[in-house]
């Protein structure tokens, strides 16, 4: 018999935690939030076939064109919940998103956009036309059915990543002891950082109400040049400076006042989370794979650049919102990943180390690529912005009727201008020709100098982050060499791990550690012992394993060659990364299958207890209890498989109980004695009377496995 499907009894899509099995849904067709969904779109079904059956048979009420657009908006309605049945189940959520749901919702976009290129090359027949209201409204109902899947389902994930990290504090201790004094300087940090924000934009207010009139006098410079000149001065004595009484005082009333704002710090905080979370993952962060990741960003900002373009003024000032803040958010998680690897390094590594997002991904690309839109978003702004009457008639001076490209290229002047020490255009009286597009009013003035603001904050503090990275990479390996420190981060081990390959290849294919004597390459024979460890047991790449075995060979610690089951233990018992375990096991079961490493049931056993309480793991555990089947020692796997079925220490998620006993099951295939298998039946069904157990549907479908591989021995 082959092995019993898991899908057909499994937790469906919410994976209840540590529930009994009694009373749970018999099927998971109608469970959790399938049903939900469906009934949703049974519902707005039935009513817009109800509109439809009353205008055909009763009065004719979808004869106008606003009715046919408002109708046609109305259908989002029934679309939102069956696209919503393509969100990722919340039971294998370790796996990633899968890439359905962000084919269909930039389906949904792409085919939006068309409509709005047609219209806009139609002379705007429908978006300016009489009924325009209507039209509009539909429009914007779609743009919201093309992103309201997506954050959906990134909040699902940003939810999951949360209870990860508790389980990591629960592990070291990090966020339960969190100091106030943390606190109280990140609280007035936010603070200091709202009051600047105020100042200048107070600042940029009164400069441009009184444009053209306002001096700066000598007096002004003077105090200007000392306030410069005292700020350095404080810094260099600022050791001596804090010893004083009077800013011991003012520290104690700076204490006080931050336990007061911590407030401003939580919300800039959640900003910051929500755009890391929820943002970049709307905008395929979270893929595994780059072309998937590329393609929905690029695809994504494209279309949101096309509609700030196209749309009629001012509506295209929403796309080109979305896009912002879609490309900043990108910009923040580079930001986090950076403060994770400069974590790593005060942690030495550690893999229960606090860490926000891990190494899995570098995204200073994808930064630049978001950066890139963000450029031809900003000109796409203004331009709504000035048409639309936004800020009032004449935002701009001959700036009716220009083309993207007019505003592009005025957006152009403005970003040379912005860039530091080549801000040659004011220095040597540069001036605009009478036809280019100039600023005109206050409002302009502050478009301007928030178009200047956002370039330097995203150009300027982009670059400067890529030149610390290269030169912080280039400080990593130069200590390295002085044998100041014996690992590298993930990324730069990356690069240097491939360039040791190549460099250490001889023609026939070995390797030769002598050539790593060369300076300019990192000698792996000096490398930490615990990385090459979690390296060799969990790559399946024969270059690195290759250098690795060398490596233990030339020092005589064969015990550097780990294997991949151990690893993966290690990880269940340590910080669980998911990633790192499906790579480690996957690693595992070829080596069991090639014969270097056999797989026992007791390791199965301990990696799936380790796991018990962890969800989202649902396809990983359906492994694991696969590979239970078949092993020499069938008795032990079945009693491993029982403690996670049903008990005290069983499974704490209600698919998992049932991959379980369908695991059970799944082994008695294997079964030849007939007293065995007559016992392990009434065991199944004795599962039923445990207080935490599998489901009546599983236990059925175990009982019937067992019971016809019984009968395949009697006869």
């Amino acid at each position: 018999m082959s092995d019993i499907p898991f899908d057909g009894v499994g937790g469906g899509a919410d994976g209840v935690a540590a529930s009994g099995g009694r009373g749970a849904p018999k099927s998971t067709l109608f469970s959790g939030r399938v049903w939900a969904l469906s009934a949703w779109a049974l519902v707005v079904f039935a009513a817009l076939v109800a509109v439809l059956v009353w205008h055909a048979f009763q009065s004719p009420i979808l004869e106008s064109y606003d009715a046919k657009a408002m109708f046609v908006g109305a259908t989002t309605l029934l679309w939102l919940p069956l696209i919503l049945l393509l969100l990722d189940s919340q039971d294998n959520l370790s796996k990633g998103p899968q890439t359905a749901l962000p084919i269909v919702s930039l389906a949904v976009l792409a085919t939006l956009t068309g409509l709005v290129i047609y219209d806009y090359a139609t002379d705007g027949s429908f978006l300016n036309g009489t009924h325009s209201l209507s039209v509009r409204v539909a429009l914007f109902a779609f743009m919201a059915l093309a992103f309201i899947p997506a954050i959906w389902n990134a909040s699902n994930f940003a939810s999951y990543e949360a209870v990860r990290r508790k389980h990591l504090a629960a592990i070291n201790q990090a966020d339960l002891q969190e100091g106030e004094a943390s606190k109280n300087a990140e609280a007035m940090g936010a603070l200091l950082a709202t009051l600047a924000v105020a100042v200048i934009g107070a600042l940029a207010l009164v400069a441009a109400n009184g444009a053209g009139t306002f001096s700066v006098q000598q007096a002004y410079g003077l105090a200007l040049g000392g306030a410069v000149i005292g700020l350095f001065a404080i810094v260099i004595l600022l050791d001596r400076i804090a010893e004083l009484r009077a800013v011991q005082a003012l520290s104690a009333w700076a204490h006080g006042l931050s336990q007061r704002t911590r407030g401003i710090a939580t919300f800039y905080n959640l900003v910051d989370t929500g755009l890391v979370r929820i943002g970049t993952h709307v905008l395929g962060m979270a893929h595994v794979n780059a072309l998937a990741r590329f393609s929905i960003q690029i695809a994504t900002l494209s279309s949101l650049c096309v509609l700030a373009w196209l749309l009629p003024a001012p509506l295209g000032i929403v796309p080109a919102l979305i896009g912002f803040i879609l490309a900043v958010s990108v910009s923040r998680l580079w930001s986090w990943v950076e403060d994770d690897r400069a974590l790593a390094a005060m942690t030495e590594y550690s893999r229960t180390a606090p860490y926000r997002v891990g190494f899995r991904e570098d995204y200073r690309d994808e930064t630049l690529v978001g950066f890139i839109f963000v450029f031809l978003l900003v000109p796409a702004a203004m331009m709504q912005a000035h048409n639309g009457n936004v800020f009032g008639p004449e935002l701009f001076n001959n700036a009716d009727g220009k083309s993207f490209a007019d505003w592009f290229g005025f957006f152009g002047v403005e970003l040379a201008k912005a860039v530091p020490i080549v801000d040659w255009a004011e220095i040597y009286g540069v001036r605009a020709t009478a036809d280019m597009i100039s600023i005109h009013s206050p409002a302009s003035m502050h478009a301007v100098f928030l178009a200047r603001v956002m370039v330097d904050l995203l150009l300027i503090a982009g670059l400067l982050q890529a030149l610390s990275i290269a030169t912080r990479n280039r400080q990593q390996k130069q200590l390295y060499n002085a044998m100041h420190i014996d690992r590298l981060d993930p990324f730069v081990e990356s690069t240097e791990l491939a360039r040791a390959i190549r460099a250490t290849r001889t023609d026939d294919q070995k390797v030769d550690l002598s050539r790593l004597r060369d300076g300019r390459l990192i000698d792996f024979r000096r490398y930490n012992e615990d990385r090459l460890r979690e390296l060799y047991g969990s790559s399946s790449d024969p270059g690195i394993r290759s250098l690795i075995e060398a490596v233990a060979q030339e020092k005589m610690r064969p015990d550097i060659l780990i294997s991949a089951i151990e690893l993966t233990i290690q990880i269940a018992q340590a910080d669980r990364n998911e990633f790192d375990l499906v790579q480690a096991f996957q690693r595992a079961l070829k080596e069991h299958d090639d014969g270097s490493k056999k797989i026992d049931a007791q390791d199965l056993y301990l990696i799936w207890s380790e796991l018990r309480n962890t969800s989202g793991l649902k396809d990983f555990k359906t492994r694991v209890g696969s590979r239970m089947r078949g092993l020499s020692e069938d008795d032990d796997a079945v009693d491993f498989l029982f403690g996670l079925a049903a008990g005290p220490k069983a499974d704490g998620f209600a698919y998992g109980r049932d991959i379980a006993v369908i695991a059970i099951a799944n082994v008695a295939q294997e079964m030849t004695d007939r007293l065995k298998l007559n016992a392990l039946i009434g065991q199944i069904k004795a599962l039923s009377a445990e207080e935490v157990c599998p489901r009546p549907a599983a236990i059925r479908a175990a009982v019937h496995a067992v019971e016809a591989r019984f009968a395949a021995v009697t006869s």
